[in-house]
């Protein structure tokens, strides 16, 4: 039988419940109450369900299913803790119900509050762990965190249905639930941290379980050791290990982490000082079942190993609280922290056996610190015992750690082991073929080898006995989409593997990590670029000039302009602090020569679905001024040969660019900056003979200039720049297409560019009339290319005469030569061919590789 609410509680619950009903008009009052029960709710939204069933967006509705059935845990584990009276249900199940009979009216406009409700799923703790766990138990705090949540969650719907009579026709003829999503999004993070009061508030009833338990245990122990003397005691009391899981099956692979732990513990033999050992890394990499692993393999080797949860101070003293009781030190006559740490501190420094010759071993190990005040008190004055912290953050480990040899940093798999990890996960005890070893390399890399990651997509496939291929045909996207799904936790087979999502939003947001305002933009900058080599001068680059070069021809309809211009990086200070706060958290990695910053995929992923749409497209649109300014353009048409290094530099900068875009691209304008720099990137492909690589860029950069034609949504640039930046991408193809060559020689793609320039035409401008002759030298070439020697003739004697093209005379000569040569016009062939020579010699020089050719 659970707990009964107590009164006071009580009292605050229903007095906050009927101030929440007053505020609804007697209509919807009476709508709400009419929904008594859980089951009441469901058999609404099924009969919603089949009204609505003939209509192509009918499937929405099954999105509900997972709210709905947290929500079923939900209950039943505030009636157990609380055995509530139905109002504050009846308040919940018919406010839900309400908002989703107005909603499901309007197809966009149900499908958006959908997306709402999957928010506030997300949130949604295990309920029913909990309630079965602490039945028979009163837990009066962790009743009372119950009741906020729920309290919190009428809200988010009692603000939904105020939102929906304020305005309604607006909103439903619109479909637009931007509002309400941003109105209800402070709940919403109200919830997330909710979640974690009621995760500390399950833990510590849990080891009030356990405390209890164990001091029964102690007492009548004393009762029958009673005539013992108290010293005789302490040197006979057990071995004692507080390990907080079971030793995990599914452990794989750091078999050189494991190598080195033993190493600088050596824990068969006697210890001989005091070594602290830390293990750092990115979040959900693995610090911690490495840990586990090696207290679980060493256990017969210490005889006591003390396990602290050091997140905050209160975990970490009533940590040491459990320790006093459990140990027998303490009883209830002494409760103070402080003492009650002290008792445990010279426990450790005074602790032997009646062996003298073999020294008493325990293991200290303080997991997932955060900040190295939070555990100094804590840390044993004697001269023998062994400590591993965990932490994310590499400072705590150069703080902490003995030598250098015991600051281990833990990193990602390899795409090698991290493809078995996923094979051991998904084909447990059978043999794997080359396609499932390329097909798990492909699915490792993906997600950047997480080690989290892995574990949850391999248990998600094993339990839905999917196969690697299958998988990745249905989930294409998954490390987008599927990976920050909280419906795939339930998939998890392991108590401790956390949502992946909630591992890095907490570690990226949490009040102890502190970032600054640079390190907050360098690591939102860093969600746009190459995960693995985003330059270090990029992030820096703050030349205005070049920022601003072939951009926007429009920037009065761009008022951040001088915002996104100004680089607060630019300082070294200010650069210096953000990256050394970053690499503190082992968010980031510096390459050896520090030119290169690495950044995890998933984290990337969290920190862009982290950010609101307009802090998104500001960095993202900042990101590409500072590309445009870093990326070699071609001076007068000229190769970019001497530029080459530069361009292999930043080239995985414009992908991923790109990549960043059409994934985000509902938030952020149409980049047509990006394009331009996508064109000069493409022709550095070009250069270098990876013509794909080229056309795959130059097509995306398309999609973007015609998307932005068709919907006339350019802010910043003039529909004439879109057309122009659209001749140049298409130029890049015709180039290509010659170079291969295709049938037609890039003939069509010739004439399209000459086509676009013509109708782009502003007469008397001068810039235009050169664009214009440079696609006819163009088209000339492709002529020539399908025998069309005299239609390539005309333009070529036209240009040769053109004072605007003589810095590429040579060029046309040598074409005109062969042309003459090709129609059997051989005198006047020679006669123009020495003209090339000459004119060659005079720009190129007489050795230049032209005069060779």
């Amino acid at each position: 039988m659970g707990t009964i609410m107590s009164d006071s509680v009580a009292v605050m619950w229903t007095r906050a419940l009927d101030q929440y009903a007053a505020g609804l008009e007697v209509h919807a009052r009476e709508k709400i109450m009419s929904i008594p029960s859980l089951e009441a709710l469901l058999s609404q939204i099924g009969a919603l369900r089949a009204q609505y069933a003939k209509k192509t967006w009918a499937r929405i509705f099954d999105r509900l299913n997972p709210m709905m059935q947290s929500l079923s845990g939900f209950n039943q584990c505030v009636q157990t803790f609380t055995q509530a009276a139905p109002k504050g249900f009846i308040l919940l199940w018919g406010s839900l119900s309400f908002i989703v009979e107005i909603a499901a009216r309007y197809s966009k406009s149900l499908e958006q509050l959908v997306e709402v409700f999957e928010q506030i799923e997300r949130v949604l703790p295990r309920f029913e762990a909990y309630a079965s766990r602490f039945d028979l138990i009163s837990h009066a705090r962790l009743e009372i965190t119950l009741i906020d949540y729920h309290i919190e969650l009428i809200g988010i719907c009692l603000d939904g249905i105020k939102f929906f009579k304020k305005n309604p026709f607006r909103n439903f003829l619109c479909s637009s639930f931007i509002p309400l999503k941003y109105q209800v999004a402070p709940r919403v993070e109200r919830l997330r941290f909710l979640i974690y009061n009621i995760e500390q508030e399950a833990r510590y009833s849990a080891e009030t379980v356990f405390d209890t338990k164990q001091q029964e245990t102690i007492r009548l122990l004393k009762q029958g050791f009673s005539t013992c003397p108290t010293d005789s005691m302490l040197l006979e009391q057990p071995s004692y290990y507080n390990l907080p899981v079971r030793r995990n099956p599914a452990f794989f692979g750091r078999v050189e982490e494991l190598r080195r732990l033993s190493s600088i513990f050596k824990p068969q033999s006697p210890p001989k000082d005091l070594t602290c050992c830390c293990i750092y890394g990115l979040s959900g990499v693995g610090k911690t079942q490495l840990t586990l692993e090696f207290a679980h393999r060493q256990i017969g080797n210490y005889e006591a190993i003390l396990w602290v949860p050091a997140e905050t101070p209160v975990k970490i003293s009533q940590a040491f609280t459990a320790f006093s009781r459990a140990l027998g030190l303490s009883d209830d006559s002494l409760q103070h922290a402080d003492q009650l740490k002290d008792l445990v501190m010279r426990w450790l420094s005074t602790r032997r056996r009646r062996d003298t010759q073999n020294r008493f071993r325990w293991l200290l190990i303080f997991d997932n610190v955060d900040d190295p005040k939070h555990i100094e008190p804590y840390l044993p004055q004697t001269t023998e015992g062994s400590i591993i912290i965990t932490s994310k953050r590499a400072d705590v480990a150069y703080h902490f750690a003995s030598s250098a040899m015991a600051r281990i940093l833990v990193e990602p798999f390899s795409a090698e082991m991290g493809s078995k990890f996923l094979l051991s996960l998904v084909q447990r005890g059978t043999t794997t073929s080359k396609d499932d070893e390329d097909l798990a390399r492909t699915a490792s890399i993906a997600i950047g080898n997480h080690p989290l990651a892995l574990d949850m997509l391999g248990s998600y496939m094993r339990k839905c006995n999917k196969s690697l291929g299958r998988f990745l045909q249905e989930y294409p996207r998954y490390d987008r989409t599927l990976m920050f799904d909280p419906r795939l936790a339930k998939w998890t087979e392991n108590a401790y593997t956390r949502f992946v999502s909630d591992t890095w939003s907490m570690s990226l947001y949490a009040e102890e990590m502190r970032l600054d305002c640079s390190a907050n933009l360098m690591i939102q900058m860093l969600a746009f670029l190459d995960a693995d080599n985003a330059p270090v001068s990029l992030l820096r680059e703050n030349d205005n000039y070049k920022m601003l070069l072939d951009g926007p021809d429009l920037p009065a309809e761009l008022p951040q302009l001088d915002k996104m211009l100004t680089n607060p990086l630019k300082e070294v200070f200010a650069f210096d602090r953000a990256l050394a706060s970053l690499l503190d958290y082992s968010l980031i990695q510096l390459d050896e020569g520090g030119e290169f910053v690495k950044c995890h995929r998933l984290v990337r992923l969290v920190v862009a679905e982290s950010m609101p749409p307009t802090t998104k497209a500001s960095v993202f649109n900042r990101v590409m001024f500072q590309l445009n300014a870093a990326f070699p353009s071609q001076s007068d048409g000229r190769p970019l040969h001497d530029q080459w290094h530069n361009c292999e530099r930043l080239a995985p900068q414009v992908a991923s660019l790109l990549e960043s875009y059409s994934v985000h691209q509902t938030d952020l304008d149409g980049p047509i900056l990006l394009c331009e720099i996508v064109a000069r990137c493409s022709w550095y492909f070009y250069e270098k003979g990876q013509f794909q690589a080229a056309l795959d860029l130059v097509d995306k950069a398309l999609l973007i200039c015609q998307h932005a034609i068709e919907t006339s949504d350019h802010p910043g640039y003039s529909p004439w720049f879109v057309q122009d930046m659209t001749s140049h991408l298409i130029n890049v193809q015709a180039t290509v297409a010659r170079e291969k060559p295709t049938t037609d020689h890039g003939l069509c793609l010739s004439e399209k560019v000459l086509a676009i320039r013509q109708l782009n035409y502003r007469p008397g401008n001068e810039e235009d009339d050169f664009w214009i002759a440079t696609a006819r030298g163009n088209l000339a070439v492709s002529l020539m290319g399908v025998r069309r020697y005299n239609e390539a003739l005309d333009i070529l004697f036209d240009l040769i005469n053109r004072p605007d093209m003589k810095p590429h005379a040579d060029i046309y000569l040598c074409n005109i030569c062969l042309c003459l040569t090709q129609l059997d016009r051989l005198d006047e062939a020679l006669t123009y061919n020495d003209k090339a020579i000459r004119a060659i010699e005079a720009s190129k020089g007489k050795d230049s590789i032209p005069m060779a050719l």
